[in-house]
């Protein structure tokens, strides 16, 4: 669980998060501590799974963001399916757009999600990625993204995704690994970079998820730290904001 300090900020309204809250969290985490001193987090290392791409010389090129001028912006990186919404079927109708050529979806939006994105779009660079197909979510991510905040969507495509598997290495986004990080629920997705990961608690539709609200002032704090990613992580485990748990930090109980 949260520190007690953290759970008011995070329970918390995000109307009532002054900039001093704020401040007195990113001087917390640039504690001089040790960031990286815990045996558990010397264990774990950037370890490729056995659909990673393996090696720098088997990046595709272009990668799959585009170039831009590095402005010094944190790159954030958040999955769909589970952490933003989940889908459930619907009976088969063609009247609605949402259905498929076999089956119906309707799409449960995770409480906060757009607070999430509207509060992110001006302060970072936004990509969702996805395992799903763009003619099964690509629209459902259009119509919650209603200011325009997601700037990439990446969604299955064989640059990453091969034999019925996938890994979503963040150096095939050509983005500094200092600066980037990935919200996703589900570990797997993210072995290659343990260390520029979170993982949230899946969503399944609960209409009293908080998740995505603590995540925003973590996500806040991060960008207004200026820290590089391992690092932030690092301490904010260490000051109880986040857990650490089978190579993974961790976002909520």
């Amino acid at each position: 669980f949260f520190a007690a300090s953290f759970l008011v900020l995070t329970l918390c309204p995000a109307s009532l998060w002054s900039g001093e809250r704020m401040r007195t969290m990113a001087t917390l985490l640039r504690s001089p501590a040790s960031a990286l001193s815990t045996p558990a987090l010397r264990s774990v290392q950037s370890r490729p799974g056995p659909f990673c791409p393996p090696t720098r010389a088997s990046i595709p090129s272009p990668k799959l963001l585009p170039f831009v001028q590095d402005t010094g912006q944190y790159t954030i990186v958040l999955d769909v399916n589970e952490t933003l919404l989940c889908t459930r079927p619907a009976p088969l109708s063609k009247a609605n757009p949402k259905c498929l050529s076999t089956h119906c979806e309707r799409a449960i939006i995770r409480p906060y999600a757009s607070q999430l994105l509207q509060a992110l779009g001006p302060a970072a660079e936004v990509a969702v990625w996805t395992a799903s197909p763009s003619e099964r979510v690509g629209d459902i991510v259009r119509d919650l993204d209603t200011h325009g905040d997601i700037r990439h969507h990446i969604y299955r495509q064989d640059d990453w995704w091969k034999g019925g598997r996938g890994c979503k290495a963040l150096r095939l986004l050509g983005r500094p690994l200092s600066r980037t990080l990935i919200v996703d629920n589900t570990e797997g997705n993210c072995v290659a970079d343990p260390l520029n990961a979170l993982i949230i608690p899946s969503f399944t539709g609960q209409a009293s998820d908080r998740a995505l609200l603590q995540l925003k002032t973590f996500l806040l704090t991060l960008i207004n730290s200026g820290l590089p990613v391992p690092t932030f992580l690092a301490r904010a485990r260490l000051q109880g904001h986040i857990q650490f748990g089978r190579g993974f930090y961790r976002l909520g109980p």
